[in-house]
């Protein structure tokens, strides 16, 4: 089963620059060394100093075993003095993934939107349903769509997604369409708590043969 790693980092004032550059090395050996990468695409929120590292691989093995191996060990040292906290990391397994016709993604406008659902006990499977049907929506009907991936941890009801658009204002249609307003109406009940949309910065995107 296809794994996603996320690793988030919020960098201290003035210190972004170098967290970047500490997280670009160890892409950069992913992309070259780990041979069943599908996917890596590295976000920001410039105006709170957070990075986030998505990574998406062939088996779940294979982020388990980063922990073990120098160039994570290494990016770890390397970023710890310009973090303010510890290093969030968080594993989902993969429900749904579109990749677009293949084409050269690239560009200063790409944007990345986020959606974090948190259902109730036992709803999973229906939020899962419920996203995985806008997101066909979304596919086939928004033109400028490159990824599209919805991602669960089932032990604590965490849905995650992400939409890559090839620009921000590609992303902020997606909001006026019925199917989103429709989307959000079936998992209100569904949710313990609002979902959560949250727009991303592209710094970095990789994506291996086949994907």
């Amino acid at each position: 089963m296809s794994t996603i790693l996320e690793l988030t980092m919020h960098a201290k004032p003035g210190h972004f620059d170098q967290l970047n550059d500490a997280y670009t090395t160890m892409v950069e050996t992913i992309e070259h060394d780990v041979a069943d990468t599908r996917m890596i695409l590295v976000v920001s929120d410039p105006t709170t100093g957070m990075l986030r590292g998505i990574g998406l691989y062939e088996h779940a093995n294979v982020p388990e075993g980063f922990t073990n191996v120098p160039f994570f060990s290494n990016f770890m040292t390397a970023a710890e003095p310009h973090l303010t906290g510890p290093t969030e990391r968080l594993e989902f397994d993969v429900h749904h993934i579109f990749f677009g016709d293949g084409a050269k993604v690239e560009g200063a406008q790409l944007t990345v939107a986020e959606i974090t659902l948190h259902a109730r006990f036992g709803e999973v499977d229906e939020v899962l349903a419920a996203y995985d049907d806008f997101l066909e929506y979304v596919k086939t009907n928004v033109s400028g769509t490159w990824v599209l991936l919805s991602s669960v941890d089932r032990g604590s009801g965490l849905v995650r997604g992400f939409g890559l658009y090839s620009d921000k204002a590609t992303a902020d249609s997606v909001m006026s369409l019925p199917a989103s307003a429709a989307f959000a109406a079936a998992v209100e009940p569904l949710i313990t708590s609002p979902l959560e949309r949250v727009e991303h910065r592209v710094l970095h995107l990789f994506r291996g043969e086949g994907s």
